[in-house]
């Protein structure tokens, strides 16, 4: 190997492990200028982030005129939801949590459930008629995805300690809406 080319692949893999420190000290970073929130409307420590669920395909139904409810369901847990106006704020008709867990809104990014916009934290039981307070609003004529999270006990929601409820095939609990 001559010496040109020892330069250039110590060039390369400089930048390649340069590329993967910068991404994986980004994973966990918070919206700038942004607090997250915990428990509904109290604010808490930075925790919600713009990284996105790669490995959470979308499970859950749409209406084929986005304005039918959209219900996706286990036994223990379920969500339901319809299209609405765009906004701060995403209503949820109807939840049902084993647990104590998070109603969280996330936007579309290329078919897979993306960056979270909003969070709201119920006990175990069935909540109707409640809105989640999103950190940018939701835009008209888009879809946009709610997951249900369980609560890992330190009522902050994160994306890398909270995980998404699990119907019995191993799906996460979704349900899709789209804005008006």
């Amino acid at each position: 190997m001559n010496e040109f080319t020892k330069v250039a692949l110590s060039f390369a893999a400089g930048v390649i492990v340069g590329a993967l420190g910068i991404w994986l000290t980004t994973l966990n970073a918070p919206i700038a200028g942004v607090e997250s929130v915990g428990v509904e409307g109290e604010t808490t420590q930075p925790g919600i982030t713009t990284t996105p669920i790669e490995e959470v395909p979308l499970y859950a139904t749409s209406s084929p005129n986005g304005t039918e409810l959209v219900e996706t369901a286990t036994p223990d847990a379920s969500v339901a939801v319809v299209a609405q106006p765009s906004g701060a704020s995403v209503r949820i008709t109807r939840v049902q949590l084993p647990d104590a867990g998070w109603i969280v809104v996330h936007e579309t990014q290329q078919g897979f459930v993306g960056n979270a916009l909003g969070a709201a934290r119920r006990d175990a039981g069935v909540h109707e008629g409640f809105s989640v307070p999103l950190l940018r609003a939701t835009t008209p004529g888009t879809q946009y995805w709610i997951v249900l999270y369980r609560d890992n006990g330190d009522r902050e929601f994160s994306l890398r300690d909270d995980f998404p409820f699990r119907d019995t095939a191993g799906n996460p609990i979704t349900a899709s809406f789209s804005t008006q």
